[in-house]
């Protein structure tokens, strides 16, 4: 079987993937932090973002591990080197940025399922299940979803033709929401041209489009949080802080 469940001290499951992260611009929301150090190099619990990432990818058994860097790149790459506890990276290196998505034009050669995550985003996926619902479904993209509720501040009124049907005071309204997460088949980065620039979201239409039924959703329940502003970064560290105990 292609999927094995093994000592949880070492290894969550052995799920056969890369992966690639991706660097997220030049953090200018959490400036000046980022002024001198690149987001994905910023300290939570001793330790930078990214080696949190990397350390929840190798509990799966992540074969490769793809970089994409731009701004103050020269940083990452002296901290994690070739590789990391026996796993190689291979740095995806953007001259002028390309999008959410640009970088998978670079990957050659590639054979295994891409988990690709957005660098600023913590959270504890279930990637070996996400990686059954990518075979089961013979997916070429699957997208992890977390929950998103939103409370209107204000009653809404249903009506038909003009007549008043019921009115909701002030609902909460909830919407699965893109949670930064995909599992890419290896067919699909073909369709990425070298230097294209391209966001992740077009990426996903154009593959949609051209192969309909070929994407689908991953329910995600657990933890998940995003450090793009000062406040978001500030909870990440207590949470880290907790979890590193």
């Amino acid at each position: 079987t292609l999927l094995k469940t093994i000592d949880a001290r070492e290894k969550i499951a052995l799920v056969p993937f890369d992966a690639v992260i991706m660097a997220g611009g030049m953090g200018k929301r959490l400036s000046p932090l980022t002024d001198t150090i690149p987001k994905p190099m910023l300290d939570l619990a001793g330790r930078p973002i990214w080696e949190w990432i990397i350390d929840d990818l190798i509990k799966y058994d992540v074969k490769h591990i793809y970089l994409s860097v731009n701004y103050l790149r020269d940083k990452i790459k002296n901290y994690f080197g070739e590789g990391y506890q026996g796993v190689p990276i291979t740095y995806l290196e953007e001259d002028h940025p390309l999008g959410t998505a640009g970088a998978l034009g670079f990957i050659s050669g590639n054979n295994r399922p891409l988990l690709v995550t957005n660098g600023d985003v913590l959270n504890n996926t279930k990637i070996e299940e996400m990686f059954k619902l990518h075979q089961a479904k013979s997916s070429l993209i699957t997208i992890a979803s977390i929950k998103h509720e939103y409370k209107l501040p204000f009653a809404v009124m249903e009506n038909i033709d003009g007549r008043l049907a019921k009115i909701i005071e002030k609902p909460t309204m909830t919407y699965d929401c893109n949670a930064g997460i995909y599992m890419l088949s290896e067919k699909v980065l073909k369709e990425v041209a070298t230097n294209e620039y391209l966001d992740m979201p077009d990426f996903v239409d154009r593959i949609s489009n051209r192969n309909n039924g070929s994407t689908h959703v991953f329910k995600h329940f657990g933890y998940w949080m995003d450090i793009g502003t000062p406040e978001d970064y500030k909870k990440a560290r207590s949470f880290m802080q907790y979890v590193a105990k």
